[in-house]
């Protein structure tokens, strides 16, 4: 063997590692930023819960009052609602619209109290959720809707 094909050999044994070695590697990598990024969720679960609360509610809200994915114009929210799809010790308000000749028209409006009673005054201020949904007017008249839940703290 003369000097060019040692050197060569030498080169091309350079910066080369097992495949097991590097997948472990990798795996690491991956076990230690997943365990970091948990660290951090838990140090700070104040970010995003009051908007995770809103949406939260919002889905419990469209669950009930839904029907095969649509919602009947003629619901009435306070009776259909109880405690158990509100979060506890929050106000919440829901408002369902639609539009009908080009104008937006309340199909149902209720807001509840920190126990999940229905109350007469509507929140409007706090974290809002909003969904675009189906609104059966009568049968075969479906209509564009929205359905806006605001969740509010006790202040």
């Amino acid at each position: 063997m003369n000097r060019d094909e040692s050197h060569l050999q030498r080169l091309r044994a350079r910066g080369q590692t097992e495949p097991l070695a590097a997948l472990v590697a990798v795996a690491l990598f991956c076990v230690a930023l997943s365990v970091y990024a948990g660290f951090l969720t838990g140090l700070l679960p104040e970010l995003g819960s009051d908007r995770e609360l809103a949406e939260v509610t919002g889905e419990r809200v469209w669950e009930v009052v839904s029907e095969n994915g649509i919602y009947p114009a003629g619901t009435n929210l306070s009776s259909v609602l109880d405690a158990d799809v509100f979060p506890h010790g929050r106000r919440v308000s829901v408002n369902v619209t639609y539009v009908h000749r080009g104008t937006l028209t309340t199909a149902s409006q209720a807001s509840f109290d920190t126990t999940g009673e229905s109350v007469g005054a509507v929140t409007s201020n706090g974290e809002t959720f909003r969904r675009p949904i189906p609104v059966q007017r009568q049968s075969g008249d479906v209509r564009p809707g929205m359905l806006t839940v605001v969740v509010s703290n006790v202040r």
